[in-house]
């Protein structure tokens, strides 16, 4: 049995699970502090009043977690920017 791995991109809307995440955009991405994990910015059109989250990216489930949400694109890009 070998590892799944689900690789994120700048780009790549999400599936999501009928919740805030379904169609969301990720806008950037980069490594997180395990290497399983990958820290996004997203835009969420989903989420009315909050649409741009951060979210850690589990790459073995494509499941997120530990979501921030804003409702500028600046205020979440500087949480991005300082989440590891």
């Amino acid at each position: 049995m070998s590892d799944v791995v689900v690789v994120i991109k700048t780009g790549t809307i999400l599936e999501g699970d009928g919740g805030v995440s379904r169609h969301a955009q990720v806008l950037q991405c980069k490594p997180g502090l395990h290497p399983n994990y990958d820290v996004v910015l997203c835009y969420a059109p989903a989420s009315t009043y909050h649409p741009y989250v951060t979210w850690d990216y589990n790459h073995s489930t494509g499941g997120l977690s530990t979501g921030h949400y804003y409702d500028s694109l600046l205020e979440a890009a500087k949480d991005f920017d300082s989440r590891l």
